[in-house]
């Protein structure tokens, strides 16, 4: 099941959820990193509304973006390394 990172972008993206009990949610806010699926729209970032595409672009270099499936890090694309490749630091 957590073999998709989606199930983990549906948990993050609704930790404040009431589905879950105070319990679940202090659970998840601990050991859920901040996930989410990367499709244009509002979100949140640090408990503020942001748009994902300019937070993307903003902070590429605290993010990783990986495919929803799989576990290999060869696949991951590292905003900071991107940033050195393009010459963007």
């Amino acid at each position: 099941m957590l073999s998709s990172k989606l199930n983990i972008s549906l948990l993050s993206e609704h930790e404040d959820s009431d589905l879950f009990t105070l319990e679940e949610r202090e659970i998840i806010k601990t050991y859920i990193p901040w996930t989410r699926k990367t499709v244009p729209g509002l979100t949140t970032y640090k408990g503020e509304p942001v748009r994902l595409e300019d937070l993307v672009t903003s902070a590429r270099e605290r993010l990783v973006l990986k495919p929803s499936q799989g576990y290999a890090v060869k696949v991951s694309t590292w905003g900071v390394i991107q940033g050195q490749a393009s010459g963007k630091t």
